[in-house]
């Protein structure tokens, strides 16, 4: 199969993957989810007039005359049931209910109380205007606005809004299911004894990693060796237990590399294998019954860089993302030296500083050092020889996980 650009690799991986079913879960369990319907204000927000300031509660007449009497007191969760006549004032806490006959609320700070009478100062009462230290009833929220949209990321605020406003359960898109599998008699699980010629297997903990990041719900992570009945039980398995399926290793065209065989058995469609891109050339992405597979390169940071250009945008596109799920590209300025290729793209790990970015040493694929200490991806595009110091040059930076840019429309 032909290589094919990175954009048109993303292009199929994403025409390929939906938004999963949907299921309504508690705020207390949906941070993190994609809203599958808007939510709109059970109630207003306050529900009513409530003091922003500790002191006390007047008419605004009473308030100019510089004096009240205090009749009572209105604290949160513990209103003043009367309601004010002239020349009264009730003292009141910071969120308590403003009572009725209240126009301004005079601050604890300006005024003074002596027993059952209270003074305001004069130049606070000279000027005092209707409102002071009140947040109006609706002034955050109106009973029937839209506080989330469909498509929409539910973070802390999010949350913290909608629990505010009455709502108390919302309807999301399940996480996907993830599995992973990374195949080569040479792996051992962390914890093993390590023999001559074995190594241990650090894509199963990065993968697991990265696609919780994503959203997803990891269901299974298992080794298996290089036998093609082993491996064609395990894809089987995974398959059918997964949306999305991981598999490291075996994708080449080695005499041990089985992947491949696997991924031409009935009811599989084979989208892409093989992209022009370094780290990463042997990826295929591998359309199931229902899901996707992605059949990544073995060596690690192939491996990290193949699934967070084509895996990683289409688990957040099954979790419900309207908008563009892929990493956006900035523009940075380089502060090194970034080699390119002369037929392919060129991920190149780096770090970030300001608005300059730098390469890491040791960018060979099986490195894990500078793998570790990238918080970005600077992308070379073909034929380009280097990105010189100082040049402008496309950034995917990595190290936070921010969903600003898959606002739906």
């Amino acid at each position: 199969m032909t290589l094919l650009g990175v954009d048109e690799a993303q292009r199929l991986a994403l025409a390929h993957a939906s938004a999963r079913a949907i299921e309504e879960l508690t705020i207390y369990d949906a941070a993190g989810q994609i809203t599958a319907a808007p939510v709109s204000a059970a109630l207003d927000l306050p529900a009513g007039d409530v003091s922003i300031m500790d002191g006390y509660a007047c008419a605004l007449a009473t308030a100019r005359a510089g004096s009240a009497r205090v009749v009572g007191e209105s604290a949160a969760g513990h209103p003043w049931s009367g309601e004010l006549a002239a020349g009264d004032a009730v003292r009141i806490s910071t969120g308590a209910v403003v009572p009725r006959g209240a126009a301004v609320v005079i601050a604890q700070e300006d005024a003074r109380r002596d027993r059952d009478v209270v003074r305001f100062l004069p130049e606070i009462a000279a000027g005092v205007s209707a409102g002071r230290h009140i947040r109006p009833a609706g002034s955050d929220v109106r009973r029937g606005d839209v506080l989330v949209r469909a498509g929409q990321h539910l973070g802390p605020a999010e949350l913290a809004l909608l629990a505010g406003a009455g709502t108390s359960r919302v309807a999301v898109h399940r996480r996907p299911r993830l599995a992973i599998l990374s195949t080569g008699d040479e792996l051992l699980p962390v914890g093993a004894p390590l023999c001559e010629g074995h190594l241990y297997d650090t894509n199963a903990p990065m993968l697991a990693a990265l696609g919780a990041a994503a959203g997803a719900v990891v269901v299974s992570s298992r080794t298996v060796g290089d036998d093609p009945v082993a491996l064609l039980a395990a894809l089987d398995h995974a398959i059918a237990i997964a949306d999305v399926v991981l598999t490291t290793g075996g994708a080449s065209v080695g005499d041990h590399d089985h992947v491949r065989a696997a991924a031409a058995r009935d009811g599989r469609e084979i989208l892409v294998w093989g992209v022009a891109m370094r780290p990463g050339k042997p990826t295929g992405i591998v359309r199931t019954d229902g899901g996707l597979w992605f059949a990544l390169p073995g060596n690690p940071a192939s491996t990290f860089v193949a699934y967070e250009l084509f895996a990683r945008p289409a688990l957040r596109r099954m979790l419900g993302v309207r908008g563009d799920p892929r990493r956006p590209l900035r523009r940075m300025i380089a502060g090194g030296v970034f080699p390119g290729e002369r037929t392919r793209e060129h991920w190149v790990r780096a770090r970030t500083d300001g608005g300059t970015v730098a390469p890491l040493p040791d960018q060979l694929s099986g490195n894990l050092r500078s793998l570790a200490g990238a918080d970005a991806l600077v992308r070379v595009p073909p034929g380009v020889g280097a990105i010189e110091p100082g040049a402008d040059c496309e950034v995917l930076l990595l190290e936070a996980h921010v969903h600003a840019h898959e606002r739906a429309p």
